[in-house]
């Protein structure tokens, strides 16, 4: 029984409730598997949201790293309303993947029956609730309405203030008390969920559209490229993969098809929730060293980084991956990568997670670094990027905060 290598392992010291809700089954000898089915998130669930699920087993069942690895193993997913037996979805896949998105609430149960051949090898379910948006958030969204905020960012905050609410206050506690407050986790994942957006949102459908050619304008769009070439900002240019769920995808096929050779941008792609790079990732977990980097020698540097994260084991470099698959090991890594910005020497390594809340200084630094990388740079020579100044209005209290603040 092959399933495929990211799915094969939860990564090494964790269970999978640490990757979400989880449900366990252990199948007796002479398999002596375990079994889980992972939900991203944990109920109850947000209505008009994605809900991913993965089904990851032991290592008992194959070696992860082998290169003669074939899977062959399917899954039979099923959503169900258990209110009114209603099917969301269903489908077959030879993945252990599958994702659903209720429009109503209501209590659901996601249903997987794995098999090889005709033969059964085990079937999980999890039940969880799809709520509507409670009273506070209806209050936070009009407020947001009322200030024209698009429709991308309210998707980006309600993902950060109420999905995401507990896993951020958790990883945040992780830290200690001289590590680093959840407004602050919760302020540059926010950034980073708005500029990478979830699949199914509003942004992510705008993506969608203009890579259909159904919102596209070449007149204006060429003006636009004139502007920012004249500006210095050069030209981007959209791809699939700027949604985050087809980022994760793209890069989670790269490592089910690995043959021995590595594809050299893969670890310094940031990826997930909190676009975090595979190789920043295991300096954070310890499988390399941490590195600073330095402003006249920072492609040298990198270089270096993404060496060290080469040499890593396929089998390492898969739990490395998911680290940053799922939002909730994600929200951890994020958590205790701006706790290692802060707490070096030469930051701020003295101060206390609640002080961080009232320091400008502290809250630009740290997402600045969290954002372009950590540099050796003193810091009466730091300067302030966009993300740093963002991180400011939301994390000190002032007039100009977007409501983040209610939640942390």
């Amino acid at each position: 029984m092959n399933p495929n290598r990211t799915e094969d392992v939860t990564p090494i010291g964790l269970a999978a409730a640490d990757l979400g809700e989880a449900t366990t089954q252990a199948i007796a000898p002479p398999i002596n598997d375990e079994w889980s089915l992972i939900s991203y998130l944990t109920s109850p669930l947000e209505i008009n949201s994605r809900q991913d699920y993965v089904v990851i087993s032991s290592a008992d069942s194959v070696p992860v790293g082998s290169l003669s690895t074939t899977p062959d193993l399917t899954y039979t997913w099923t959503a169900t309303n258990t209110d009114n037996g209603f099917i969301l979805k269903h489908e077959t896949t030879e993945d252990g993947v599958f994702y659903f998105m209720s429009g109503r609430p209501g209590n659901y149960e996601v249903k997987v029956v794995v098999t090889t051949g005709d033969t059964e090898v085990v079937t999980l379910t999890l039940n969880q609730q799809v709520e509507a948006p409670s009273q506070e958030w209806e209050q936070t969204q009009a407020e947001l309405e009322s200030n024209t905020a698009p429709k991308s960012q309210i998707f980006a905050m309600r993902e950060i203030c109420i999905e995401m609410n507990q896993y951020i206050k958790d990883a945040a506690a992780s830290t200690g008390p001289n590590g680093v407050p959840a407004l602050l986790v919760a302020a540059v994942l926010f950034m980073e969920a708005f500029g990478r957006p979830k699949d199914g949102s509003p942004g992510a459908d705008a993506i969608r559209k203009k890579l259909a050619g159904s919102d596209y304008s070449p007149r204006e769009d060429a003006l636009k490229e004139k502007i920012q070439r004249f500006l210095g900002q050069g030209h981007y240019h959209l791809h699939l993969h700027d949604i985050r769920e087809e980022e994760l995808k793209l890069i989670r096929e790269f490592l089910n098809e690995w043959n021995g050779v590595d594809r050299k941008y893969m670890g310094g792609k940031t990826i997930g929730l909190g676009q975090i790079a595979m190789t920043t990732t295991s300096m954070i977990t310890g499988d390399t060293p941490w590195t600073e980097l330095n402003e006249s020698k920072r492609v040298d540097i990198l270089d270096q980084i993404e060496k060290a994260w080469r040499a890593l084991t396929i089998e390492t470099k898969v739990d490395i991956f998911n680290d940053l698959r799922f939002p909730k090991r994600n929200a951890w890594v994020a958590a205790h990568l701006l706790a290692q910005i802060k707490n070096r020497s030469h930051r701020f390594p003295s101060m206390t997670a609640q002080d961080v809340l009232s320091s400008v200084q502290a809250v630009t630094i740290i997402a600045t670094e969290y954002n372009r990388g950590a540099y050796d740079t003193p810091l009466s020579d730091m300067k302030i990027n966009f993300n740093g100044n963002r991180a400011k209005q939301i994390v000190i209290q002032s007039d100009k905060q977007i409501g983040i603040e209610k939640y942390f």
